[in-house]
């Protein structure tokens, strides 16, 4: 009897998502798919849509665990920003002390370094506009997966999500992004799109998992940096923003590398 297809690279957007969805209805003409059963299969990704809403369908793979060894979740989203920032933006899922839009306060999915950092560069590279900022964000938010995953989103109006510069930037990048052999870091300060840490990551040849934005170090204790250290796959050490980060949070930081033997890129 043959086992489950291993399948490397798993898109997900949801109807209820205008942007998620077309980024969907993208990808689905701009690249070759064979339909299996309402999933679209090209070589070892896959592509669909779900109806419910991303942030609350924690342990999305638990769908497909019949068909399905799924290596790499990519979750096809809008990017929400008060200011109404035009934005491309790759980041990792969790909760700090609350979990006010999807997972489990505490609680962080499993980041994936490699994948998402690569995703970044692709962006970064293939996207040839000036209007669009291209940066990652700290984690935040829902579903919880056990299965390495980001976020790619465009925001954040429906002129920003039917751009087709950003569309084909952000579909072609993750169609394309691979694991490599980076070391992989936890990042740590800094505003919500953490500045100083997404420009490391696109000089220098490092990966970056989950990242703890200093609006959040009021609530990190030392169980949730050791969850983001747990959810962070291979991590070396971390990557901190001193001037954007608080005391409270550098002195956890610091006692976690000296007794764990991790890191510390000091920006």
């Amino acid at each position: 009897m043959q086992g489950p297809v291993t399948i490397n690279k798993l898109f997900i957007a949801s109807r209820t998502d205008p942007s998620g969805s077309t980024i969907y209805e993208y990808m689905k003409h701009e690249f070759s798919w064979d339909e299996n059963d309402g999933v679209l299969i090209n070589g070892n990704m896959a592509l669909c849509i779900m109806d419910k809403p991303l942030l609350y369908e924690n342990y999305p793979e638990r769908i497909f665990k019949d068909k399905y060894h799924i290596e790499n979740i990519i979750f096809l989203s809008k990017h929400s920003s008060v200011k109404e920032i035009s934005s491309l933006t790759v980041h990792p899922m969790g909760n700090f002390s609350t979990a006010d839009l999807g997972g489990n306060p505490g609680a962080f999915s499993m980041s994936s370094p490699g994948m998402m950092t690569s995703a970044l560069r692709l962006v970064k590279e293939k996207y040839r506009g000036d209007r669009f900022m291209i940066t990652l964000e700290a984690t935040h938010h829902g579903p919880l997966t056990d299965i390495p995953s980001f976020f790619a989103e465009i925001g954040t109006t429906s002129h920003d999500w039917n751009d087709p510069e950003a569309l084909n930037a952000l579909s072609s990048a993750v169609m394309e992004t691979t694991e490599n052999n980076f070391p992989d870091y936890i990042g740590i300060g800094g505003g919500h799109y953490t500045p100083k840490i997404t420009d490391y990551a696109l000089q220098k040849n490092i990966n970056v998992g989950h990242i703890i934005s200093k609006h959040r170090h009021n609530e990190l204790t030392m169980d949730m940096l050791y969850e983001a250290i747990r959810k962070t796959p291979g991590i070396k050490g971390f990557i901190i923003d001193k001037k954007g980060s608080k005391a409270s949070a550098l002195n956890l930081v610091r006692t976690i590398s000296e007794k764990e033997g991790f890191e510390n890129i000091i920006l």
